[in-house]
């Protein structure tokens, strides 16, 4: 269509600058043709500026008009190789967040089982350990005592201050990486929305718990981007216990956290 369009523009100039030409060249011919061809230099040098102050500026104008099609073209053109190249580029961000989560989400879902299963004493070091007080928690309390055992959660906020942000920190650290990594997938795959929350179901009061725990602590930007993505509160006050009880602890910093 718009090369019809173009092409139509294209035969109005040549049509009308032949019309001006024609016009023209008549109305010369009637006022100083009479006696046929003239001998007399002067009469073509008149000649030569009558069809310069009409057919020539016709052609001027002419050209203008043809030129600013073609620009009007070329815009055109550019838009729609934008609009290609987006499309190319959403396309291949798409197949990548497919390829992400058919060879790389299993891989990550696994390792997120297989830390929440570990004890405290697998994840950090006896220098760890032996550089906090701590009164309640014991070193094999696996990670998923902590979001599942409602007097393991207890005992973590009876703890010292310090003690909550080591503990705390080891706990949600690696929950909330896959729950970053999960969000880049659906940023370029929105789609697979439902097929991943599928396979992270079992795992959901986890990872609120975790998100929870982070909401003050990780870049506010990311963290919201993360809820969104995961369609996960902003705020987990007035929820369930679980929920209200580690937003409690990501809240309490101590002077290091700040720092």
């Amino acid at each position: 269509m718009r090369r019809l369009l173009s092409a139509i523009g294209y035969s109005l100039i040549i049509f009308s600058v032949l019309s001006v030409g024609i016009v023209a060249l008549y109305l010369y011919e009637r006022e100083f043709g009479a006696n046929g061809f003239s001998e007399n230099t002067g009469d073509w040098a008149n000649f030569a500026t009558f069809i310069s102050g009409t057919i020539g500026v016709a052609a001027v104008v002419a050209t203008l008009a043809a030129f600013m099609i073609t620009i009007k073209q070329q815009q055109a053109l550019i838009r729609q190789q934008k609009i290609q190249i987006e499309q190319a580029d959403g396309h291949q961000q798409r197949l990548n967040a497919y390829q992400r989560a058919s060879s790389l989400l299993p891989d990550a879902f696994s390792a997120l089982r297989h830390h929440l299963d570990k004890s405290l004493g697998e994840i950090a070091s006896d220098e760890s350990f032996a550089a906090y007080d701590m009164i309640f928690i014991n070193r094999r309390y696996r990670v998923c005592d902590f979001y599942m055992s409602d007097d393991v959660l207890q005992e973590l906020m009876s703890e010292d201050l310090k003690v909550q942000n080591f503990i705390g920190h080891i706990v949600t650290k690696e929950v909330y990486r896959f729950a970053r990594f999960v969000t880049g997938i659906l940023q370029d795959a929105p789609d697979l929305y439902d097929v991943i929350m599928l396979q992270l179901v079992s795992h959901m009061d986890v990872l609120r718990c975790a998100m929870a725990y982070r909401r003050s602590r990780s870049l506010q930007e990311e963290w919201y981007l993360i809820s969104q993505f995961l369609r996960l509160p902003k705020n987990y006050e007035g929820l369930s216990q679980p929920e209200q009880a580690w937003q409690l602890l990501g809240h309490e910093k101590n002077d290091e956290d700040k720092s």
